[in-house]
């Protein structure tokens, strides 16, 4: 095995911390990940990968979970002070109504119970709340989520 067999990409890097390629690129320019550069590719070794997950406050898949519930939250926020009461569902379409009523009105309280457990350091309340997100994703996306036809995946009606 050559040392460059033990070495992440950038986009297997990015897997492993539950973040786009992009943003991992951002760490490496940061100095916050270490990186080779081999024949024009970046290479992380996963001993950097623990390195920098060991300076996290919570794992990286609960960070992640994390950082998308303080958006859910603001975003809501947001609205409830630019487009009060049921002004936003005249001026929605059915796309965003359908994840509003299906997904994100039952991930509210889930969303604030996972950032208050995280708060604390309740990894396992973390965990399960974690656990019933993805659960709740995937209903969404069973039952609710809007298909479209192949052959059409730029293609929004």
């Amino acid at each position: 095995m050559t040392p460059t067999d033990s070495r992440l990409t950038v986009a297997a890097a990015a897997e492993q911390l539950y973040k786009d390629p992009a943003a991992v690129r951002k760490l490496i320019r940061a100095g916050k990940l270490e990186a080779v550069r081999e024949g024009g590719r970046l290479h992380v070794s996963p001993d950097g990968v623990a390195r920098y997950t060991a300076r996290l406050p919570h794992p990286p898949h609960l960070m992640a979970a994390m950082y998308e519930a303080r958006r859910l939250l603001a975003v809501r926020r947001w609205r409830e002070r630019v487009l009060p009461g049921e002004m936003w569902k005249a001026r929605a379409q059915p796309v965003v109504l359908a994840f509003e009523t299906y997904f994100t009105d039952p991930a509210l309280p889930l969303y604030a119970g996972l950032l208050d457990a995280l708060r604390v350091r309740d990894y396992d309340r973390a965990e399960a709340l974690y656990l019933e997100l993805g659960r709740l994703s995937l209903d969404y996306q069973m039952l609710y989520a809007p298909l479209t036809p192949e052959g059409d995946e730029g293609v929004r009606s």
